[in-house]
């Protein structure tokens, strides 16, 4: 279940060095704070443009991706010492809808279907907490209110597994981290982008690949449901210990080791399965993961943007969508699914 997504050799030449104990703490788990450096990539502003509201400060940043010792709010998911050994539920992290078309696999499609859309509730869920907690930074005139506009200083934001933190900024900031969490989680845990290995046969194992080139179209916060599915679309079946082939509940099943692609380089392991070691599947991942980031953070910074400018609050009303929407076009969260 861990989401430990790693950074493709291209965009990790474009970022400084970064050690144990940044983002998703590397501590007990095979991993590089693969969410933070995703985020910073995707969110961080240019040198040359810091003022266009379309990208995020560092010290924001600090807040959503992490930095030392921290996990920041998109790392919040796999916090152990909030979640447990177990992490956040499933949804956050878009597993156990595995899939196989084979004689007497145990989840069938429509099952299979149905946990991929308590996934994608949960991420539009999150994104909404985000543009509620967001609205609570302005007064009923529409003014910013000092307390609930700053990074708290000295201690930061304070991330619990809690709706909400220190004040709203801080909320905004956990509901949208959590949501890039899912969005990111998806990428690496499914066959969405990836392919089998050519060499061995089709099987729980060695899952198809769908070889998508486009993100997936369900992620987009306008979309109005049901989603359209592709019949082989699977994530996997996570357990501990998650091995390949899969153990305990997820026996004869497509394991979470499997299909994942959380690292790109040596020899397979629990935290990150032989999937990502195929052709190019890391690269489509970690692409796909940096994409779709991109588009959420746009969205997000575009949005604050208007509403310091002085548009209604709340993203149910409709005078704000009228005057916002044609500038933010991704604002509906997808609670129908």
């Amino acid at each position: 279940m861990a989401s430990l997504l790693f950074l493709s050799r291209q965009v990790l030449a474009a970022l400084p060095s970064l050690s144990l104990g940044f983002g998703t703490s590397t501590t007990g788990f095979d991993n590089q704070a693969e969410h933070e450096k995703i985020t910073r990539a995707a969110l961080k502003c240019p040198a040359d443009d810091d003022a266009s509201g379309k990208c995020f400060s560092p010290d924001f940043l600090d807040q959503l991706a992490g930095h030392i010792l921290t996990f920041g709010a998109v790392g919040n998911p796999d916090d152990p010492f909030l979640w447990g050994t177990t992490l956040e539920a499933h949804p956050a992290h878009c597993d156990m809808a595995d899939f196989f078309d084979g004689p007497d696999y145990p989840q069938s499609r429509d099952v299979a279907t149905g946990i991929l859309l308590e996934c994608l509730a949960h991420i539009h869920g999150r994104f909404g907490e985000a543009i509620d907690a967001a609205a609570e930074i302005l007064d009923d005139d529409g003014y910013i209110i000092p307390d609930e506009a700053e990074i708290p200083l000295g201690t930061g934001c304070i991330f619990t597994s809690a709706v909400t933190s220190s004040n709203s900024k801080c909320s905004a900031i956990l509901g949208f981290g959590r949501a890039l969490h899912g969005v990111q989680d998806f990428y690496s845990h499914s066959n969405w982008a990836d392919e089998a290995n050519a060499s061995e046969p089709i099987s729980v194992t060695n899952p198809p690949g769908l070889l998508n080139t486009a993100l997936a179209p369900f992620l987009d916060y306008r979309f109005v449901g049901p989603p359209f599915i592709p019949y082989n679309l699977s994530t996997g079946c996570w357990t501990s210990p998650d091995l390949t082939p899969g153990v305990k509940e997820c026996a004869g099943r497509v394991s979470h080791n499997s299909l994942n692609k959380d690292g790109s380089t040596g020899a397979p392991t629990e935290e990150k399965g032989p999937r990502a070691l195929v052709g190019t599947n890391f690269d489509r991942a970690v692409h796909m993961a940096f994409e779709e980031t991109s588009t959420k953070g746009v969205t997000m910074a575009v949005y604050w943007q208007l509403k310091k400018q002085g548009c209604p609050s709340g993203i149910s009303d409709s005078s704000f969508q009228a005057t916002c929407e044609s500038q933010v076009p991704i604002l509906h969260q997808n609670t129908s699914a």
